[in-house]
Parts: structure tokens; C-alpha cells; sequence
């Protein structure tokens, strides 16, 4: 086994067994449970419900508890395997070796100086996550929703994120050189002083997004939606 991933392993262990444990409390709890509706006599019930209710009203409740196992197990799992990726060494991975976290639900998960470099996160749900100071060059987001992400100070470059919804994301000082934008939503994204150099930014709507400071040489700007004069002159042309 490589340094890399032996690191890897000793990073999600300690999630696993907090997840393993959580699995045997709730186990414990339900097996409580189901002992104390055994000990109650069933001639005390039928005074209130008929047998056949009474079963339905367990058989309910012990789905509900198993249900609150699972999602404790995957909850800390999640956050152990986001751990993982967000630390990884691409130098050290195989040619054309890209996380592929297309359609996934990482909603306000926090990724601070996360490596994501060449990842694919084709239509995944970003909402409100923490991704400022992260390195995302070269990533995939079609269609990917970022609504209220924070991406300050971010590298971006040469990203695809065609079609995304960006609508307002901070993206303070971020670098999106390159970065294809072609019909994304940036309204009300906050760009101050971000790099957008040569950056395809086609039929984008920049509604009220803020752009002071904000490098648009170079720009491929054809048909870009509301942008405003006043955008243009606090920008750097």
C-alpha cells in the first residue's frame, strides 16, 4: 500500500468508528424499545387500538429508528470521505485519475483550501458550500448549482461552468482566468477584484453582480445579459 493512501486510511478511520458506534447505540436503543413494547400486555393495548394497529404502529417505529441510524452512518461517512478528497496529493495519482462527484448532494459542506483539481462535478448540488482559497483548476461543473457558494480567493482557472447557477456566490479575488461561463447565472455574484481574463462569459446574466476592481481584459463578452455600463467602468478593462 502506497504512503498516500495508508495516509488516506488513518485519516477516515476515526470517522468510521464514530460511525460504527452511533450503529451499535441505535441498535441498543431499538432493541430497548422493541423490549419494552413486548413487556406491555396486549390485553392493555386492545383497550385503545386493535392488534392489527398496534403491530403497524411498531413495525413504524422501528423503521423510523433504523432510518436515524443510517443517517448518522452516512452523514460522518460523508464528511470523512470529503476529508479525504479535499486533502489528496494529485502528484501523486494516476494520469487522468478525476473525482467524479457528478449529481451528488455536498450542500454547504466545507472545503476550505480543498484540492479539486480536474474533479467533475457535473450537475452536483454546491449550495452555500465553503470553498474559499480552494484549487479547482481545470474542474468540470456543468450545470452545477453554486447559489450562495463562497469561492473567495479560489482558483477557477479554465473551468467549466457552463450553465451553472451562481446566483449569489462570493467570489472575491477569485482567479477565473479562462474560466467558461457560457449562460451561467451570476446574479448578484460578488466578483470584486476577481480575475476574469479571457474568460467566455456568453450569454452569462450579470445582474447587480459586483465587479469593482474586477479584471474583464480579454473577456468574451458577446451577448452577455445586464451587464451595465456602471459594471463596465468599476471593472478593469
Amino acid at each position: 500500500m502506497s504512503e498516500n493512501k495508508t495516509n488516506n486510511l488513518t485519516e477516515i478511520i476515526p470517522w468510521l468508528l464514530i460511525s460504527f458506534i452511533l450503529f451499535v447505540v441505535g441498535l441498543l436503543a431499538l432493541s430497548y424499545y422493541l423490549w419494552g413494547l413486548n413487556v406491555t400486555p396486549i390485553v392493555q393495548q386492545e383497550s385503545i387500538l386493535d392488534i392489527k394497529d398496534f403491530f403497524e404502529l411498531r413495525n413504524q417505529a422501528i423503521k423510523s429508528v433504523i432510518t436515524s441510524i443510517q443517517s448518522y452512518v452516512t452523514g460522518f461517512g460523508g464528511i470523512a470521505i470529503l476529508t479525504v478528497i479535499g486533502r489528496r496529493d494529485t502528484e501523486k495519482e494516476s494520469e487522468n485519475q478525476n473525482i467524479d462527484l457528478s449529481n451528488t448532494d455536498i450542500a454547504r459542506a466545507t472545503l476550505y483550501k480543498a484540492n479539486l483539481q480536474g474533479a467533475i462535478l457535473d450537475d452536483a448540488d454546491l449550495q452555500r458550500v465553503f470553498l474559499d482559497r480552494a484549487n479547482l483548476q481545470g474542474a468540470t461543473l456543468y450545470g452545477a448549482n453554486l447559489q450562495g457558494a463562497i469561492l473567495d480567493d479560489a482558483d477557477l482557472q479554465g473551468v467549466f461552468l457552463n450553465r451553472a447557477n451562481l446566483q449569489g456566490a462570493f467570489l472575491n479575488e477569485a482567479n477565473l482566468q479562462g474560466v467558461f461561463l457560457d449562460r451561467a447565472n451570476l446574479q448578484r455574484a460578488i466578483l470584486n477584484r476577481a480575475n476574469l481574463q479571457g474568460a467566455l462569459l456568453h450569454e452569462a446574466n450579470l445582474q447587480e453582480a459586483l465587479l469593482d476592481e474586477a479584471n474583464l481584459a480579454g473577456a468574451y463578452r458577446q451577448d452577455v445579459k445586464n451587464l451595465t455600463q456602471e459594471q463596465i467602468a468599476q471593472s478593469k478593462r
